[in-house]
């Protein structure tokens, strides 16, 4: 059973928007929230990959038995994109959570008793110079289909001290919803 005073802060954007740069900055000036690992069959890029994703091979993903555990599964550029109710609840029992969250995936954890709350991130630069061509189709085509409403939108910038501004904005709505609800004095 879920704990609906523990929130997860989902992070929504295209790729390349800066999700994981400002979940990262954030751990950094709240303790109380923990990054709630997706499960994934993507390769993994970098060592910080190893904060958002616990990676497994195409047989984990299509597993009945492992399948029984799963909130969702989603298939994103050819790559599975997992969220386990374990991972999800060890996390709840004793802080907030942060993910990135692609949005068709927002209605299925709210179905499931997960309290969302959500924040847009866009990008403020020409960013479509760096996605290739398969990621900003599939980018575009996620973003048509969604009809969701965002508690904070951030456009973080990637000028100088443009990151920090965002932090800070994200940090501030963040302790600020956490102290809006009842939620154990260990949580804020």
């Amino acid at each position: 059973m879920t704990n609906q005073k523990h929130i997860i802060f989902a992070f929504i954007g295209a790729s390349g928007s800066g999700k994981t740069t400002i979940m990262i900055e954030l751990l950094n000036f709240l303790p109380h929230l923990q990054i709630i690992k997706s499960t994934s069959t993507r390769p993994r890029r970098d060592d910080y990959d190893d904060l958002f994703y616990k990676f497994v091979d195409e047989a984990y993903a299509q597993d009945r038995q492992n399948q029984a555990g799963f909130l969702s599964h989603e298939i994103y550029s050819g790559n599975h994109y997992i969220y386990e109710r374990q991972n999800l609840d060890e996390c709840l029992i004793s802080h907030c959570g942060i993910f990135a969250i692609i949005e068709s995936t927002v209605p299925t954890l709210r179905a499931q008793g997960y309290h969302l709350v959500l924040i847009k991130v866009i990008p403020d630069r020409d960013w479509e110079l760096d996605r290739s061509l398969v990621r900003e189709k599939a980018d575009d085509e996620r973003e048509k289909q969604s009809n969701l409403q965002f508690d904070l939108v951030i456009k973080n910038s990637f000028k100088p001290g443009g990151l920090e501004k965002s932090v800070q904005e994200a940090a501030k709505f963040i302790s600020e919803t956490i102290s809006s609800i009842e939620i154990p004095e260990i949580f804020r």
